[in-house]
């Protein structure tokens, strides 16, 4: 069941200044709806973090290079996003952290840790080649407490950035239970 406080894409995507949330072309508008730009979104990824016994937020990032569209090109961008509470703040960063991180999981790794609460991550994540979900809870293998702290650092530092109460309330709590697996 969809948690009321969770953003929608819509609400996403318009953070990020789109009319839908997807990997692809996206032409951007002015006020009358006329075309005037273009963007390729190469990438986007979105983690859900759902700590036992607080608000769930989310922290995600898209990345896209501008396009020609008549003559004129748009400059690309990378943008994160956090919300929680019912908060959402989108704000350009240089560089999205978690792609080095990805690529190192171990998706297969077997693991004989069980817990019954603690956090929790939901990691939706597209590009034109691959898309896809994964959950994990309470990280101990290293390179998911790598992947867990990445996405923290960036939640730090939006929500810093931002100076929304709400946001980094939630950055602070959510450091509080990553810190319970390390």
């Amino acid at each position: 069941m969809p948690d009321a406080a969770f953003p929608t894409d819509g609400e996403i995507a318009a953070a990020f200044g789109l009319d839908d949330l997807r990997v692809g072309r996206h032409y951007l508008r002015d006020e009358s709806r006329v075309r005037v730009g273009s963007i390729w979104m190469d990438t986007l990824w979105l983690i859900r973090v759902c700590p036992s016994f607080d608000n769930d937020g989310v922290i995600g990032v898209a990345t896209a290079h501008g396009e020609e569209l008549r003559g004129r090109t748009v400059d690309g961008w990378v943008k994160a996003m956090l919300s929680s509470t019912g908060t959402l703040i989108a704000q350009q960063i240089d560089d999205d952290p978690l792609p080095a991180f990805v690529s190192a999981l171990p998706l297969l790794r077997p693991s004989n840790s069980l817990s019954l609460d603690g956090v929790g991550y939901e990691l939706r994540f597209e590009t034109i080649a691959i898309k896809g979900t994964m959950s994990f809870f309470n990280p101990v293998s290293t390179e998911l407490v790598a992947l867990e702290r990445a996405c923290l650092r960036l939640a730090q530092q939006v929500a810093q950035k931002s100076a929304n109460q709400a946001l980094l309330d939630f950055a602070t709590t959510w450091e509080r239970y990553a810190q319970r697996g390390a």
